[in-house]
């Protein structure tokens, strides 16, 4: 199943853009060739929705402010690393 666009999402290699937000993250992690561990990280059926739900606001600066504690509700060992993290709301930046 096809989960990304033909749109590269800016400022990662080879990575491209969900096409939309309920497409599941580990699904298209697999498919934009992340790691087996990032793609096991991720709980089954999570999909971009779920983790938009984390964005808690904006700072001063414009960047989302994230609920750390709830994106480990959609992970594996309730823990996920920054890179991945940064994978995936950069990714729901993108689609939205």
């Amino acid at each position: 199943m096809k989960t990304s666009t033909n749109v590269a999402l800016k400022g990662w290699n080879n990575t491209f853009v969900p096409k939309n937000l309920k497409v599941k993250v580990a699904d298209w992690l697999a498919e934009n060739d992340f790691s087996e561990k990032d793609v096991e990280c991720i709980n089954e059926g999570v999909t971009f929705a779920d983790f938009k739900t984390c964005i808690c606001g904006k700072s001063e600066r414009g960047l989302n402010i994230i609920d750390t504690a709830k994106c480990g509700q959609f992970c594996d060992s309730y823990y996920m690393d920054t890179f991945l993290r940064d994978a995936i709301f950069d990714a729901i930046e993108a689609i939205a």
